[in-house]
C-alpha cells in the first residue's frame, strides 16, 4: 500500500499530478503564481486558508481535503477517506 502523503503540499502536488496537470495548469485554474504553489507543495511555504479556497475548486472539493488526515488515523481510514474526493484513483495518493 503507497504512503498516505502527510502534508497539504504533499496533497496538492498528488492530486494535481493525478490530473496530469502542470504547476502552470495549477496556476491557470487557482490564479494563484506557479512559483508560489511550487513553494507550497515542496513544503517552502504553507498555504492561507485564503489561498486553500481556490486550490480546492480547481479539484473540486472542498478545502477541508487538502489539510493532512488525523495522523492517529489509521491507513486504511486515510485511503478510504482520499478515495472518496479523488475522482482519479483514490488510495495512494
Amino acid at each position: 500500500m503507497a504512503d498516505i502523503p502527510v502534508t497539504t503540499g504533499a496533497i496538492i502536488r498528488s492530486l494535481r499530478k493525478k490530473r496530469g496537470w502542470s504547476l502552470q495548469d495549477l496556476s491557470d485554474r487557482t490564479g494563484l503564481s506557479r512559483s508560489h504553489l511550487g513553494k507550497i507543495e515542496t513544503g517552502k511555504t504553507r498555504a492561507s486558508v485564503a489561498m486553500l479556497t481556490p486550490i480546492a475548486a480547481a479539484f473540486g472539493v472542498d478545502r477541508q481535503w487538502l489539510v493532512p488526515p488525523d495522523p492517529l488515523a489509521s491507513q486504511a481510514d486515510c485511503t478510504q477517506m482520499l478515495a472518496t474526493i479523488d475522482p482519479f484513483g483514490g488510495s495512494g495518493l
